[in-house]
């Protein structure tokens, strides 16, 4: 059985730049909510940005992305 995915799936785990790392967008609604964004900065932070390709090591950009939240 193939898992099927739905168009905002889709969408959350296409890559963005997020200040230095490539990270999903998954990610980058995740960071927004954490600090307390309003749903229309949400909208233009985290969909209004144009997507990436995938890095060639998401988990190093990832890594970096929580070493920087955690400064």
């Amino acid at each position: 059985m193939t898992k099927r995915t739905n168009i905002i799936d889709k969408v959350l785990d296409e890559f963005v730049v997020w200040g230095g790392p490539v990270v999903t967008r998954r990610v980058a609604l995740m960071d927004c909510k954490d600090r307390g964004f309003s749903a229309k900065a949400i909208d233009a932070l985290v969909f209004g940005r144009q997507s990436v390709p995938a890095p060639e090591n998401p988990e190093a950009h990832l890594a970096f992305f929580y070493q920087i939240q955690s400064l």
